[in-house]
């Protein structure tokens, strides 16, 4: 038993100065502006955590940082919000995520759990939110430990592992679960199964492996040498100009890559290949090396 105690009810106009929070849905919009028209920029799943920077004029949305500095507006009934001694008491305790695309055992009030929602150990065997226990129980496969680095493997083919769990999902901007995940989230989650932390935003991705300056040329990619060429986990980046990166891909060695792009599937740089993206070939930027998993990135 993990010994923590639930939030209370959400209660978003009670926000106090250093308030965090904790999702309590099974995955929460986080909307461009403090409106459910707005913009889709994130979702945060169930179990996360948020930094809480303001509340909107009519107290219903919160302006929530996520851990990995990407901000946006979340409604307040998707959260439970106290102390960031409680929130990181939650952390401490949720170490258990889901494993399967999805897990029912939420329960009416929380909904289908997505691969990545974290969860805690309570009384009996049985599995608490932040906000409480919930209905279902689980084990292996559906559940596993929160995502550490993967061992001996290098952090590269283990975050292409990561990466083909997700074949075949629709593309959602905005999203991070296998009901749709765009082409940032996809890489930032498979980057974290190889240890390796990055930004939510494939321009701040961009920006954490040096910017634009720093990417390697397309004829690197085809270098006479092995060792100078993309190797698995390699991340490549794409725009209509040198200014602006719109899309991030995943190497798979060379110039195949796994990338979110209509649905996560494999595609190629090579023009003679069956899965040729010639769309892509075109708004080529460069790629980057995926850090080794102990070197610490900073957010741009």
């Amino acid at each position: 038993m993990s010994g923590f105690v639930p939030f209370p009810a959400p209660r978003p106009a009670a926000i106090a100065p250093g308030d965090a929070g904790v999702v309590a849905v099974g995955a929460a919009a986080v909307r461009r502006r403090p409106d459910h028209a707005s913009e889709l920029v994130n979702q945060l799943l169930f179990g996360e955590t948020f930094r809480v920077r303001r509340r909107s004029r009519d107290g219903k949305w919160l302006l929530a940082e996520s851990m990995d500095g990407y901000q946006g507006w979340i409604r307040g009934w998707s959260v439970v919000v106290g102390p960031r001694a409680r929130v990181a008491a939650w952390e401490r305790a949720a170490r258990l995520a889901v494993t399967a695309p999805w897990w029912m055992g939420g329960g009416p009030a929380v909904g289908p759990l997505p691969r990545g929602a974290r969860l805690a150990r309570g009384a009996r065997g049985g599995l608490l939110g932040p906000a409480g226990p919930l209905a279902g129980r689980a084990t292996a496969p559906q559940l596993g430990p929160l995502a550490r680095s993967a061992g001996g493997s290098s952090p590269g083919r283990a975050a292409v592992r990561a990466a083909r769990a997700w074949l075949g999902v629709a593309y959602l901007w905005g999203g991070r679960t296998p009901g749709g995940v765009d082409c940032s989230a996809l890489v930032q989650v498979a980057a974290a199964a190889g240890g390796v932390r990055l930004a939510r935003d494939a321009r701040l991705q961009c920006a954490q492996l040096g910017g634009m300056r720093r990417l390697r040329p397309f004829d690197q990619a085809l270098a006479a040498e092995k060792s100078r060429r993309p190797r698995a986990g390699d991340l490549w980046f794409f725009g209509p100009h040198s200014r602006d990166v719109t899309h991030v891909a995943m190497s798979l060695g060379g110039v195949e890559l796994i990338h979110a792009y209509g649905r996560v599937c494999t595609g190629s740089l090579d023009p003679v290949s069956s899965r040729f993206e010639p769309e892509l070939f075109t708004s080529v930027l460069g790629w980057a090396r995926l850090p080794a998993r102990e070197r610490s990135l900073k957010s741009a």
